[in-house]
């Protein structure tokens, strides 16, 4: 049975010769790039939603805080609300290691054809959205908290982005509270699912989705809103309680599956993550990402393959984390240049692959 990505962390590698056991002893204090969030904020519509989408995005400012990242935030206080998000984005480095985050709260709209999110002046289009998107060579994660935002994953979807809708079509009309329980996820808690003292992008997702659902079962409605979650690019998105399964309970799942690149971003990041430069994190994601694709090839592999191949991808991992500079050793020792990133593992032969067969909110009614 696949290890889930959430309890990847805790060992991120089968038995081989404990290399990556050993190697997951951190210190802190190298160089920390945090990433950007950029919080666009659409009308509230009537005065009830005010609240709920105004306290979304001081969750958001304040878990930015604690994680150290920047965070700007366009309300819907100008008719140029659009033009200002755009104008935002356009600045935004499309080559930086650090993720950009981009977040939608408020109402939104599909005509069968456009999804939009409802604006001060001109509504944003998910469709216009997609070239403004296409020059970005870094991590990407963007997160529509708004109703009918299920179509902005098969408008948007690509390799290297995550991207999270609260509702699974255009049809799911209602008030969406996903986007304020995911917001009040960063804190921890019970959103840290294996408890290694931060809240991945999966582990929030999770969350946030389950409290979603008992929100509606507590006050015996019918659910009008189920989320999304899609980071392997092809364009479907998964529910909630399907990931959960996988990644939580540690059933078996079928094709390739989302949430292994969501459990590789925390928001606010451990001191262990913090050990890692923006750089030595990417090579490391995709080494992860690496070990997730041979371990689910191990049944076409010869057995002599498939362990040399684990103990690259271990030797690998384990030559990354001793290049992390560790406190103990930097005060004692002279001045020294930074260590070299560690070389990528050849690559893997694998085979072909078969054919397809937080604080409470008043809540509106």
């Amino acid at each position: 049975m696949e290890r889930s990505a959430v309890n990847r962390r805790h060992a991120r590698a089968p038995a081989a010769a404990g290399l990556l056991a050993a190697a997951c002893l951190l210190g802190s204090g190298a160089a920390w790039a945090d990433g950007e969030i950029l919080f666009l904020r659409g009308q509230a519509g009537e005065p009830e939603f005010e609240e709920p989408f105004r306290e979304t995005a001081r969750l958001w400012e304040e878990a930015a805080h604690a994680g150290g990242a920047t965070f700007t935030e366009i309300p819907p206080d100008s008719e140029d609300q659009r033009d200002r998000f755009i104008q935002l984005l356009g600045e935004r480095d499309a080559e930086s290691p650090s993720p950009l985050w981009i977040v939608l709260a408020g109402h939104g709209t599909h005509n069968g054809r456009d999804a939009r999110l409802n604006l001060e002046g001109p509504d944003l289009d998910a469709a216009e959205l997609a070239p403004l998107l296409s020059r970005f060579r870094r991590p990407l994660i963007l997160i529509n908290g708004s109703s009918c935002s299920g179509p902005w994953i098969s408008a948007l979807s690509a390799p290297e982005r995550i991207l999270i809708t609260a509702t699974k079509s255009g049809l799911e009309v209602d008030y969406s509270r996903f986007g304020l329980h995911l917001a009040g996820c960063w804190a921890g808690g019970e959103a840290d699912l294996d408890n290694d003292g931060q809240v991945t992008l999966l582990e929030a997702f999770l969350t946030g989705s389950r409290r979603t659902q008992d929100f509606y079962s507590l006050e015996g409605r019918i659910a009008t809103e189920q989320a999304l979650l899609d980071d392997n690019g092809d364009g479907r998105g998964s529910p909630g309680e399907v990931l959960w399964k996988v990644h939580v309970e540690g059933q078996e799942g079928t094709g390739e599956l989302d949430g292994l690149a969501a459990s590789q971003w925390a928001l606010i990041p451990s001191e262990e993550e913090r050990a890692l430069s923006p750089e030595l994190r990417l090579q490391r994601n995709q080494l992860e990402r690496d070990l997730f694709a041979l371990r689910r090839s191990k049944e076409d592999l010869a057995e002599a393959r498939y362990y040399q191949n684990l103990e690259e991808l271990a030797l690998a991992m384990a030559k990354l984390y001793e290049s992390v500079e560790r406190p103990e050793s930097s005060s004692h020792a002279p001045e020294s240049s930074p260590p070299s990133p560690p070389e990528a593992p050849a690559p893997l032969e694998t085979p072909e692959p078969e054919p397809p067969a937080t604080p409470p909110v008043p809540e509106p009614e």
